[in-house]
């Protein structure tokens, strides 16, 4: 199966060359497997996380910075118990964009590996970066409410 999945990916990467929608069809398709993986009744949800995270990693072959596909591919491989990939991951997705969620998953994965210290660490980081898309949500929020109607 992994060698499938490796081959797989580097076909996908390859078609997808390097341009932004082809990763983001990749991180939507990687998305509605790990979707599938959830829902109940799925007879494979492990094999659904294995298609999600060759997806993701295609994305990010054709984009390095696709912090969405980082972090999908972070918590995808957490639901497998790759806790030392997962968090490679998410590291990664967290220094391309400091999205609240992605340090609170990477504060989980912190935790399940034993790091106390780091997960306390990752969630303050969290609440920082909830704090301030808040900011940034309220200020472009001020902005389109001062705007004149249009004429």
């Amino acid at each position: 199966l992994q060698s499938y999945l490796s081959y797989a990916q580097q076909q996908l990467s390859t078609a997808g060359g390097d341009l932004l929608p082809g990763a983001d069809a990749l991180f939507a398709l990687g998305k509605l497997h790990l979707l599938e993986s959830q829902q109940a009744g799925n007879a494979a949800p492990r094999l659904e996380l294995e298609r999600a995270i060759m997806l993701f990693h295609a994305a990010l072959v054709i984009e390095p910075k696709h912090s969405l596909a980082a972090n999908e591919a972070g918590v995808a491989l957490a639901r497998l118990g790759r806790m030392n990939e997962a968090k490679l991951a998410l590291q990664h997705s967290a220094s391309l964009t400091a999205h609240p969620a992605t340090w609170r998953n990477l504060a989980a994965v912190h935790e399940t590996l034993g790091e106390a210290q780091l997960a306390q660490l990752a969630e303050r980081e969290s609440a920082e970066a909830k704090n301030r898309w808040q900011a940034r949500s309220q200020a472009a929020a001020h902005r389109l409410h001062r705007q004149e109607p249009l004429r």
